[in-house]
Formats: structure tokens, C-alpha cells, sequence
């Protein structure tokens, strides 16, 4: 944070690929009166809604649905079943 301070180099906005790194992140940005970066992470936390973290919101049911579903084709279909990715669909939660 220190060379952030010095440098004057703080990028406009930083993603962060979890909730609780853009918590942590966010609330040293604050500390170290670092306020003009906007952070994004991944997740949303209850603590993301006071720091006025953006975040990607992602459904845990339906995460679940699916994983439920191909583990039932997995265990019916052994021999035929193959790993993919699924893509679930989330929200932009812009704070």
C-alpha cells in the first residue's frame, strides 16, 4: 500500500477472482485513505454491501442443480460420461 501511496500509481479499478480478497482489499484501500480504486471481486459477502464493493453475484442453487445432474449422468452412464464445463450465469451487483 505504501508504494500505491508514494507512486501515485493505484490502477483505476482492481478484479479479484474471490469475495474475501476483495473484502480484505477494499478495506485496506480505505485504511490507507485509498478510496478512488473501484474493486470487483467474485462472490458476494454480507460485508460487500457496506464497503460499496461491485460484485459478480453467481447462483449457488443452480451451481448445485448442475453438479447434482452430472454426478446422476456419471453414476447412470460410467462408460459414456465425460467432464465439460458448464457455464452458469451470474449478476453484476454494481455498488
Amino acid at each position: 500500500m505504501e508504494s500505491f501511496k508514494k507512486s501515485g500509481a493505484l490502477p483505476q479499478a482492481i478484479i479479484c477472482g474471490d469475495g474475501e480478497i476483495g473484502v480484505a482489499l477494499k478495506k485496506a484501500l480505505l485504511q490507507h485513505g485509498l478510496n478512488h480504486a473501484a474493486v470487483v471481486s467474485v462472490d458476494d459477502y454480507p460485508e460487500t454491501e457496506g464497503l460499496s464493493l461491485s460484485v459478480y453475484r453467481q447462483s449457488f442453487e443452480l451451481m448445485a442443480q448442475e453438479v447434482c445432474g452430472c454426478l446422476l449422468q456419471q453414476n447412470q452412464q460410467a462408460a459414456q460420461w465425460k467432464a465439460s464445463v458448464k457455464q452458469i450465469k451470474g449478476k453484476m451487483i454494481e455498488r
